[in-house]
């Protein structure tokens, strides 16, 4: 429940944010509400707005660019219980953003609307509210039933000429429970009139994924994950496909092209998001805040430095910070993740930083309060200069052994951000590197991290099979065709490019099979497609189970199988297994007293009645059905007195009902097929 309700909230926020940051919000000064109306009424057409929702208020987002003024009504209704609805309009009546949050809806159990009649509800909405002046729309990412959330997920896309236009797609979200459209997001607010050339004179597939490995490549580098509950970084080599730049190969010239971002927070903060992203791994490494009497035992016999040695590092490199600025908070901390070492965390008023306290050294500095009079305005190589300059000063051996990862020059941002990575027998270590942030208009460095590990093993890289091989294995998995891409603000080309790059695919170098960010073999995130249901007594309730996201792994459901005890709980929870193994499964059943220690046995095959109990645990009645005295045995055959309680609370709420006698058969195996129903019961009440 708390990973659902979590999920929930963090689409929430993603939505607040991303409506948020599509444009600079300015109140329009309109002497003529004309505008206003249009928007209102371009809306209403397409969203039925009920009456309670009464009140309303409306501010419009104003983007100036290059001399063309465009902009967006974001408009909001709501009702007396705070419920609302919130669509964006542009000046033209398109639809760019629609959210509809309803605290009281009913969203548990199974949903009451199948997939086929969401994705019905969604083609027919958006046919309505989403007009290309080019191409049709059609859906591109149809895996809504793996959603942990109460609604099905659609992302649908522009085609031309068949080809998919990458940059205009659209996410749509259905409610499983009463078929409403709750949200709608485009992820392209620019509907210009492009130009899209012709398939005419292309060259083929082959030749174009050839000149994709020539000329952007593929990478090997070393990746790592560290193991919490074996408390080890885990290294290990990996095949990645290029993404240093945004590229493709032009589909009639063979060359490589750009791929144009008008994102300016994404191209201004691209090397940020990638560090706060592998930062975050890091701090979640066990660090505990140490006690005033234990930093003082601990710098007597570990020879640490103090507090003001560690805020005199800081003030000494970095220039925002003045001799005078006072520390607002510092605290001594312990990381066991990777490295075991004593950490000082410095904050001023306007910055904060790091330094190991064990060797002085610099580990990282934030600035942020840039409130500067003086306006240097230093170019791109001006700042790369003063970084290498840097980076010789405060980590000299480091720099000796990184390698400059150059990203597009950001003409639009506040800021450039410089990224060295490490070196490993001439690999990058994507997870260790130096990164830097120069504030443009002042020349100051506002951002520095040292992310480094020492006590680190290398596999060797010997034996390594070719890129070639690779290629072929990577287009397989994601797909290599024609897109439509913007090269430029206002010009589309026709390239051929991988698929779906923001999911990283990573291959095993040695085999060439696909692992995971854990560089174990990686997990399709499918729905399985059973080929021996057809035609069995189980058949719609197994079907209706995997369209809700529960399901047992594998091309056959095995329906008159005995389910382990292990499958048992896997099928039970399958929403959340994409969280666990099956080790961290029972360790989970364990602390929620589902299941006891002593009861784990994960080949076990269940009875009746073991189900029974995990069941009622699961409802959390337990203490209700241990007293076995209180219950009358619903059942025709004979119920021990260890299972009387859980059986009678099963069969009273519709869970178990025994077979076509009336008998539970408390000790008889439970097949596949027969765990499905009782899942599907336990879900159709659960509340």
């Amino acid at each position: 429940v708390f990973i659902l309700k979590r999920k929930q909230l963090l689409s929430l926020i993603l939505a607040m944010c991303i409506t948020i940051s599509t444009s600079v919000v300015a109140f329009a000064s309109e002497n003529d509400g004309s505008n206003l109306e249009k928007a209102i009424v371009s809306a209403k057409n397409i969203i039925t707005i009920p009456e309670e929702y009464s009140d309303f208020s409306y501010y419009y987002n104003e983007n100036t660019e290059e001399n063309e003024s465009s902009g967006a009504y974001t408009l909001d209704w709501s009702n007396k219980d705070g419920e609302s609805i919130s669509i964006q309009v542009d000046d033209n009546g398109n639809i760019l953003e629609y959210h509809k949050f309803d605290s009281n809806n009913d969203s548990s159990g199974l949903a009451k609307i199948s997939k086929e009649d969401a994705k019905a509800i969604a083609e027919k909405f958006m046919q309505k509210s989403v007009k290309f002046k080019e191409g049709s729309i059609k859906i591109i990412d149809d895996r809504s039933n793996l959603s942990q959330s109460s609604d099905y997920e659609f992302k649908f896309g522009q085609f031309v000429n068949n080809i998919p236009v990458s940059f205009n797609t659209i996410d749509l979200s259905i409610n499983k429970y009463n078929g409403e459209v709750t949200s709608l997001i485009r992820n392209n607010n620019d509907v210009k009139n492009y130009i899209f050339s012709s398939k005419d004179s292309i060259i083929n597939k082959e030749a174009a994924k050839k000149a994709y490995l020539e000329k952007i490549g593929i990478d090997l580098k070393y990746y790592s994950r560290y193991d919490y509950k074996n408390k080890k970084l885990n290294v290990f080599p990996a095949y990645s496909i290029k993404q240093d730049k945004l590229q493709g190969i032009d589909a009639k010239t063979s060359e490589v092209v750009n791929i144009y971002s008008d994102n300016i927070l994404n191209k201004g903060l691209n090397n940020s998001s990638k560090l706060m992203t592998e930062d975050a791994a890091v701090s979640d490494g066990k660090e505990s805040t140490l006690t005033k009497e234990e930093i003082n035992e601990i710098q007597k016999t570990a020879q640490l430095i103090s507090k003001e040695d560690a805020e005199k590092v800081i003030k000494d490199n970095f220039d925002s910070l003045k001799a005078n600025d006072k520390v607002n908070n510092a605290s001594l901390e312990k990381s066991d993740y990777v490295d075991s070492k004593y950490i000082w965390n410095i904050s001023f008023e306007n910055g904060n930083g790091s330094v190991d306290a064990k060797t002085g050294e610099l580990l990282s500095f934030y600035f942020y309060d840039n409130n500067e009079e003086v306006k240097n305005n230093i170019s791109y190589s001006e700042a790369k200069n003063k970084c290498d300059s840097f980076l010789k000063k405060v980590a000299a051996e480091k720099y000796k052994k990184v390698k400059y990862i150059p990203e597009e020059e950001n003409a639009e941002g506040n800021y450039y951000t410089f990224k060295y990575v490490r070196m490993v027998n001439g690999y990058e270590y994507t997870n260790n590197y130096l990164s830097i942030s120069i504030d443009k208009t002042t020349g100051k460095i506002i951002n520095y991290e040292n992310q480094w590990f020492t006590n680190v093993t290398f596999p060797s890289l010997n034996n390594v099979i070719s890129k070639d091989i690779v290629s072929d294995k990577i287009s397989d998995d994601i797909g290599f065709d024609l897109q439509y891409e913007k090269i430029d603000k206002d010009k589309v080309s026709l390239i051929y490019n991988f698929s779906n790059l923001q999911e990283q695919y990573l291959l095993d170098p040695m085999t060439g099979v696909r692992i995971g960010y854990d560089g174990k073999k990686y997990k399709e995130n499918n729905l399985p497609t059973y080929t021996d249901i057809t035609g069995h007594a189980y058949e719609n309730v197994i079907k209706e189970l995997s369209n809700n996201g529960y399901y047992l792994e594998g091309d056959k459901f095995n329906p008159d199988s005995y389910i382990t005890q292990a499958n048992f709980f896997k099928y039970l929870y399958t929403p959340d297994m994409s969280y666990y193994d099956e080790d961290e499964l029972y360790e989970m059943l364990i602390g929620n007293k589902i299941i006891k220690s002593e009861e784990k046995s994960p080949d076990h095959i269940l009875t009746n009645g073991e189900v029974a109990k995990y069941v009622v645990r699961y409802l959390n009645y337990e203490p209700i059905a241990k007293n076995s005295q209180i219950f009358v045995n619903p059942f025709k055959d004979n119920v021990s007195n260890d299972y009387k309680g859980y059986a009678a609370i099963c069969y009273g709420l519709d869970i178990i009902k025994g077979d076509s006698n009336g008998n539970f058969n408390e000790k008889g195996n439970m097949t596949n097929g027969q765990t499905a129903q009782v899942i599907y019961n336990l879900l159709k009440i659960e509340k």
